[in-house]
Formats: structure tokens, C-alpha cells, sequence
């Protein structure tokens, strides 16, 4: 079964607590190898803060393909996938763009 998450339902300004709060449940899901969707549905954008808090952080605990194999992006925008492919791509290759 496929957990979702719903950013909206838990965000109010995309602010840091949010997001540690999105890497805490993706932590969770991620050690019980349970794959999730994030769903970025009614997010029109999100800051680099937010993706770094949010997302990076699990690079601590788990490798990148640990991640890709249990964390899906659905329902974003193009700013929304742009700005989390080059983080990832930064962290993951030291590639900057």
C-alpha cells in the first residue's frame, strides 16, 4: 500500500517546522520500508529552506536510492521539481545545475 502525504494539509507558510515535520513522517515511512507519495497539490511554490529541511535532511539517514525507491514528488509544478532535482542533484553529485 502507498502512503500519501498532503502537504497542504499540514503546511501553513511552508515554513521550517513544517518542513522538519514532512522529514520526521518521511523518516518514519522510509525505516518501515513503506513507499509514500508527497503530494504537492494546491502548492504553488516552496522555498530552498523548506526542500533542505523537508527533503535533504533524509540524505543523513538513508542513501538516494533508498529515497527514490520509497519517496514519489506527485502534483507539483515545474519550480516545485526544478528546485528539488537540483538539490538532490547538488547533494547527491555536487552538481550544480
Amino acid at each position: 500500500m502507498i502512503n500519501r502525504i498532503y502537504i497542504k494539509d499540514f503546511i501553513g507558510i511552508t515554513g521550517n517546522e513544517d518542513a522538519t515535520l514532512l522529514c520526521e513522517l518521511l523518516t518514519d515511512k522510509i525505516k518501515k520500508r513503506q513507499k509514500v507519495e508527497v503530494s504537492f497539490s494546491g502548492i504553488m511554490c516552496i522555498t530552498c529552506r523548506f526542500v533542505n529541511t523537508g527533503l535533504i535532511t533524509l540524505l543523513e539517514e538513508f542513501d538516494f536510492d533508498d529515497i527514490k525507491k520509497h519517496v514519489n514528488i506527485i502534483d507539483s509544478n515545474k519550480q516545485i521539481n526544478t528546485l528539488i532535482n537540483k538539490r538532490f542533484k547538488f547533494e547527491v553529485d555536487g552538481v550544480t545545475s
